[in-house]
């Protein structure tokens, strides 16, 4: 987690609201004592590292190890990525997934009783170092105070890997500026009998893809968090729970995967009594690759 996922670094708040406390002071050039942490650059002595911007994911300095098969030996991961550096390489490692799943559940019928809804996040945590190339905007994922944004002609498709496309690449020879980052995903639903939607469709757009750094998918038009970037998974079929298989099949994900986490919230709401109305939230299960990228 990023210090600055936990505290607003304008007003000084974490995110529970309490005054914040941090035990990390800096005294930058030509300045007082400052508690930097909380600190855009400019006010942190123009020093990227003492700024709110780090630490990071990008800080990471543990190479990624994960439990592999046949008895449990402990497997060190070389994600081969063309890395922006170690540290968003080891926490790229440790997170590949070639797919992930989880249980959906979706009940519209209100006069048999209570209905559900559910909606999926997938977040790729380390994204933005490797799709955001904007050398002088201290909040890019590459920029010049990580040391490093890509200089022109720009971003490749080794550099960018295990990602498809740019977010934003101004060392481009036409920058570029799109507002998203798609990777192809390919996807099967099923319901709890294992039968399989035999006619899937993904809209809005119609092209399976994930385009952010954290991406909603919802069925049948479910919404429970009415995002603006939502995906809806449509099926014609009358299933009302079941489980769901997402795959990431982009050209530079085909052998490692992405770094992928994220969770299923599902809410059933009944009309007649408040007390049978809740939610529940589940982690992802993952696929990982077969056999780590070399």
């Amino acid at each position: 987690m990023c210090i600055r996922d936990l505290v607003n670094g304008v007003k000084g708040f974490n995110a529970v609201g309490l005054p914040v406390h941090l035990a990390n002071f800096a005294v930058p050039a030509g300045a007082g004592a400052l508690m930097t942490a909380q600190l855009p650059q400019a006010d942190a002595g123009n020093q990227f590292n003492d700024s709110y911007n780090e630490p990071s994911l990008y800080s990471a300095t543990t190479a990624a190890e994960y439990l592999a098969g046949g008895g449990g030996a402990v497997a060190a991961l070389n994600p081969g990525v063309a890395a922006p550096g170690a540290g968003p390489t080891f926490v790229t490692g440790a997170l590949e997934a070639a797919s992930v799943l989880n249980e959906w559940s979706r009940r519209t019928n209100a006069a048999a009783g209570w209905v559900t809804a559910t909606d999926w996040v997938i977040t790729f945590p380390t994204k933005n170092f490797y799709v955001d190339n904007d050398a002088g905007n201290e909040f890019a994922g590459r920029n010049t105070g990580r040391t490093n944004n890509i200089a022109a002609p720009g971003l490749t498709a080794a550099t960018l890997a295990p990602f498809s496309q740019s977010f934003v690449d101004t060392a481009a020879a036409t920058p570029v500026r799109r507002g998203q980052s798609c990777d192809s995903v390919s996807y099967q639903l099923y319901n709890r009998e294992e039968q399989r939607s035999s006619a899937l469709g993904f809209s809005p757009g119609g092209t399976a893809q994930l385009c952010y750094e954290a991406n909603v998918l919802t069925f049948n038009q479910g919404a429970i968090l009415n995002s603006p970037i939502a995906k809806s998974i449509n099926y014609p079929e009358n299933f009302t729970f079941g489980w769901l298989n997402v795959r990431f099949i982009g050209t530079n994900a085909a052998n490692r995967g992405l770094p992928a986490v994220g969770f299923g919230i599902t809410s059933r709401d009944d009309a007649g009594s408040a007390l049978l109305s809740e939610a529940g939230l589940y982690d992802h299960s993952i696929i990982r690759p077969v056999a780590p990228a070399p």
